[in-house]
């Protein structure tokens, strides 16, 4: 079983290389100067990294939960609350 944190990187790293992949298909798509190419590439892979998470996630959420393996991974990670419960806490 992977641990929520791994789930975690794999879920945030296959958005990352498919909108990677998407923007440099676009890219090479596009003729521009080759000045101007730096700049199309610094904006566009971002913008398909969200855009391509943001409708994994949605597919996910509303549609069929199977969706998620989009993201690499069909389980969300799950993560606690973060209280520190008092007697852990030694307040130094």
């Amino acid at each position: 079983m992977l641990s929520d944190s791994l789930i975690a990187l794999i879920r945030t790293g296959v958005p990352a290389v498919v909108g990677t992949v998407i923007a440099f298909l676009i890219d090479r798509g596009v003729n521009i100067s080759d000045d101007q190419v730096t700049a199309l590439s610094a904006a566009l892979i971002p913008l398909c990294i969200s855009v391509y998470y943001a409708l994994g996630t949605y597919l996910e959420r509303n549609v069929n939960p199977s969706f998620g393996w989009l993201l690499g991974n069909p389980k969300a990670p799950t993560y606690d609350s973060g209280e520190v419960a008092d007697e852990e806490y030694t307040g130094e």
